[in-house]
This record gives C-alpha cells, sequence and structure tokens, in this order.
C-alpha cells in the first residue's frame, strides 16, 4: 500500500462528498460507507494488543461491535489481518487498509470519519505517510443541518455552545497541522459543490495524483445514496448552500459569525493560498 490518505473534517461538512468523489480515482480506495471511528472508538483497545489471543479478540469485535462489515471484507480475511498487524496502535488500521487496497486493486487508502479531527494529533503522529485533506464548510450551514439531521432528533443545540465547540474542534486541527509540518490540503465544501472540477483537481494534484473526469461524473452509479449529487441525472446539488438563512434565528445567525469568526478566518486564508490550477 503506498500512502495513504486521510479525510478531516466535522459531520455534516461534506466529509462524505469529498470521499465520494476521490473513492471514484482509479488508485484511490475507500468503502463506501462504513466508518470506522478507528482514532477514537478503537484506538485504547488496538493500543492494548500484545499477543495473538488480543488480535484474535480485536478481530471479533470489530467484525461485530463496528461498521467494519459495511467494507466488503471477508471475515476471515479481517482475521488474519489482525494476526499480522504490527504490534502497535495504528497497526491494525494499516493492516485493514492494506487489505482493503488488495481487494480493491488500488494502491491507495483514503480513509474518512468524522472523529478523526478531534484526534487530529494522534493521526498526525502515527501515519507520518499520510496525505492529509481538511474540509470545512460555512458553520452557520453546518449548524443548521446537524439540528436537522435524523441522528439528532429531538436534542436541543445551543447555538452559543455549538459554535464555540466548532471552533475548538478545527483550531485544534490547525494547531496539530502547524506543529506537524508536512502541510494539509484545504477544501471548501460550498466551492467543492459549485466547482467540482477546480476542487478536486486541486486536492488530486497536492495528493501527487492525476486528475480523472469520473471523480467528478455525478452519474456515476456508486454515488446514488449521496444527497449532494441530488438525483443522477442532475449533477451536484448546491441547493443547501446558504440554507441557514431560512432555517435559524437571526440571533443564532448573529451568535454564531461572531464567535466562529477567527477561526473561519484562519481557514480561508489557508484556503486561499495555494493556486486552484485546473489539473489536465
Amino acid at each position: 500500500m503506498e500512502s495513504p490518505v486521510v479525510i478531516l473534517g466535522t459531520e455534516r461538512s461534506g466529509t462524505s462528498l469529498l470521499r465520494t468523489l476521490l473513492r471514484a480515482h482509479s488508485r484511490l480506495a475507500s468503502p463506501e460507507r462504513g466508518e470506522l471511528q478507528y482514532f477514537t472508538a478503537w484506538w485504547d483497545d488496538a493500543e492494548a494488543v500484545s499477543s495473538d489471543a488480543d488480535a484474535a479478540v480485536l478481530a471479533e469485535r470489530l467484525l461485530n461491535e463496528s461498521k467494519l462489515p459495511h467494507w466488503g471484507l471477508e471475515p476471515d480475511a479481517v482475521r488474519d489481518a489482525m494476526a499480522s498487524a504490527e504490534r502497535s496502535a495504528v497497526g491494525p488500521l494499516r493492516s485493514l487498509m492494506e487489505l482493503y487496497c488488495r481487494n480493491a486493486s488500488k494502491p491507495r487508502f483514503v480513509d474518512k470519519a468524522t472523529g478523526s479531527i478531534e484526534q487530529a494529533d494522534r493521526v498526525l503522529v502515527h501515519l507520518p505517510d499520510a496525505s492529509i485533506v481538511l474540509i470545512y464548510r460555512d458553520p452557520r450551514d453546518v449548524f443548521a443541518s446537524t439540528r436537522n439531521a435524523s441522528w439528532n432528533a429531538g436534542a436541543i443545540l445551543a447555538a452559543d455552545e455549538w459554535a464555540k465547540n466548532w471552533c475548538r474542534v478545527y483550531g485544534s486541527a490547525l494547531d496539530a497541522i502547524d506543529r506537524d509540518g508536512r502541510g494539509s490540503a484545504i477544501v471548501n465544501y460550498e466551492r467543492l459543490a459549485r466547482s467540482p472540477r477546480q476542487e478536486i483537481g486541486y486536492t488530486l494534484s497536492f495528493l501527487g495524483e492525476q486528475f480523472e473526469p469520473a471523480c467528478i461524473d455525478p452519474s456515476a452509479a456508486q454515488r446514488a445514496q449521496n444527497s449532494s449529487f441530488g438525483r443522477l441525472s442532475d449533477g451536484f446539488d448546491t441547493s443547501s448552500i446558504g440554507r441557514f438563512e431560512s432555517t435559524l434565528s437571526t440571533q443564532d445567525i448573529e451568535t454564531i459569525a461572531s464567535l466562529t469568526r477567527e477561526v473561519v478566518d484562519r481557514l480561508n486564508t489557508r484556503y486561499s493560498k495555494p493556486p486552484r490550477a485546473m489539473v489536465s
């Protein structure tokens, strides 16, 4: 397996759309669904593996208690991968990435799990060869989308507390990237939806990959379940951009804009630095 790609971003920020586009590339492999949340939910379990027996227990737990079955891997192959994994906290994940890449006949794995952004330091330290792609979206739309998500039904979200947490997550991720020094690609969801050719071209260039038209072809059947594409024949759906204006109160809009301004400015500054050259 060649160097992996890690997508960092919060829920409702476009991580699924970005993964969907990248996985259409002939060299980039990623499950269509099933976030493993390895760096949050499974880190301690993986770090505790010190024997073949421990590895066998971890394999069974991953197969029965996580979303790993959505990756379409044979259970026995998963068990073998855990048995042969390097005895380190990140060893099992690397083995699973390599297994998925072999099955997909592609050399690079794209990892997408919304919890990873809260463990950006951990990701950077333990995957020193990974290419990091951070995606962000207007936090007002993220808040509106999160509040209305089916999995969040009934929960009461206070705009000020939510905005402070959003700033903490993205601010900490940017700080971690700065400390690490390897750099990252910064992708803006609104630009990705409106100008996919430019954004994906830039991202692939950062990854050292050639642009392929399949990456922005909305008619691909594999994208049927991604709402950002709308109906397959309609192309990219940008109707969710700015939806906060009709769904949030004026007070919530002003609160989120005020509290997130500094971090949004940091993200926008990072975003604007590299040229968005079209990759031929």
